[in-house]
């Protein structure tokens, strides 16, 4: 879904998102990768810190409602 490059330039971040939940993994160059967060909801937009130190990522959250209102006519 989503990817960003690490704070070095050697590996990068990647979000994936199927019906069992999303995953943030961390990809080296080479092909191998470690997953470092999983969740029930779809996580975005990793984002490592300047000095390698720190990631933040988002998880999406949405809520919706539905609402029927008669007698609106046309």
């Amino acid at each position: 879904m989503t990817l960003a490059w690490s704070a070095d330039g050697r590996s990068l971040f990647v979000t994936n998102f199927a019906p069992e939940g999303s995953s943030l993994l961390h990809v080296t160059l080479d092909g191998k990768y470690r997953v470092l967060y999983k969740g029930a909801k779809e996580v975005e937009l990793p984002r490592p810190s300047p000095d390698g130190r720190a990631l933040a990522f988002g998880e999406v959250v949405s809520a919706s409602n539905v609402w029927l209102i008669e007698g609106l006519h046309q």
